[in-house]
């Protein structure tokens, strides 16, 4: 029989090899079909139920679990607003940072604005954001309850 290295050094959950050992040549074709990159039919039943066994036995990997998929259906309608919604975050996130950052400068320079330009400042934000929020916030508190709901079907919890 062709004796194959594994492809990494660590042990291997299926054949339970330790590090350095050399697979069978059935022992590394299974594992390559149970990994999923190899389609590998035993030739006698007992082999078909121990791989059968193997691949419902077999977690699936971190890498694995990130190239899942899930689908999530929405109307046209829904697509739009939630398109709509999700446009001017970034630039309204960006803006406020600026703000934030600009007034940060000022002050720690040893600069005070008079205090009524500072709350018209404060204000001008204030309305901004409150806008935006009332604006885009009910359309993105309803996709990410539906993000929430489509998770839960897959059987994932935060």
């Amino acid at each position: 029989m062709t004796k194959h290295n594994p492809p990494c050094a660590a042990v291997d959950p299926v054949t339970a090899k330790e590090e350095g050992a050399r697979l069978t040549d059935h022992e590394w074709r299974m594992q390559e079909a149970i990994a999923g990159r190899a389609h590998y039919v035993p030739g006698n039943p007992e082999a078909k139920a121990e791989l059968e066994a193997m691949r419902k036995a077999k977690k699936p990997s971190a890498t694995e679990e990130k190239k899942s998929m899930i689908t999530l259906t929405m109307s046209l309608d829904d697509t739009l607003k939630l398109r709509q919604a999700t446009e001017n975050v970034p630039y309204l996130v960006s803006s406020a940072a600026n703000v934030f950052r600009m007034l940060w400068s000022l002050t720690s320079a040893g600069f005070t604005p008079p205090e009524d330009q500072l709350c018209a400042i404060y204000e001008l934000c204030a309305r901004g954001l409150e806008s935006a929020a009332a604006k885009e916030g009910d359309t993105l508190d309803r996709f990410d309850m539906e993000l929430r709901d489509a998770l839960k079907a897959e059987g994932i919890t935060e």
